[in-house]
């Protein structure tokens, strides 16, 4: 193969590439996250209870590569008490999450 090859298929690869998946298991770890959350990443929440978290999903993604928050299985990440969610930015994505037995004196979702 060329060196002119390889630099071509290391540029047409490389944006592919950029995307990474972080892993979270509380609201704390959202948190931390968020200000270094590129385009194209993706957060995965752990399945299970996520009892009075107050999830703050505060990013910029891009129209062709939005972030995103999902559950690990839809519908497996269950918040309940007062848990609440904050979506606040550009071009993101939520999904999977199952609100339960929520408490919240304010909205549980606010965008």
């Amino acid at each position: 193969m060329s060196h002119l090859t390889t630099i071509l298929l290391l540029t047409l690869i490389a944006p592919m590439t950029l995307a990474a998946e972080y892993r979270a298991t509380s609201a704390a770890d959202i948190a931390k996250l968020s200000p270094s959350l590129k385009p194209g990443d993706t957060v995965v929440l752990a399945d299970g209870p996520w009892n009075d978290q107050a999830i703050v999903f505060r990013a910029t993604g891009a129209a062709d590569q939005p972030i995103t928050l999902r559950a690990q299985t839809p519908g497996k990440v269950i918040l309940s008490g007062n848990s609440s969610l904050l979506v606040e930015g550009k071009h993101l994505v939520v999904s999977g999450l199952y609100f339960k037995d929520a408490t919240a004196t304010a909205d549980a979702i606010r965008i």
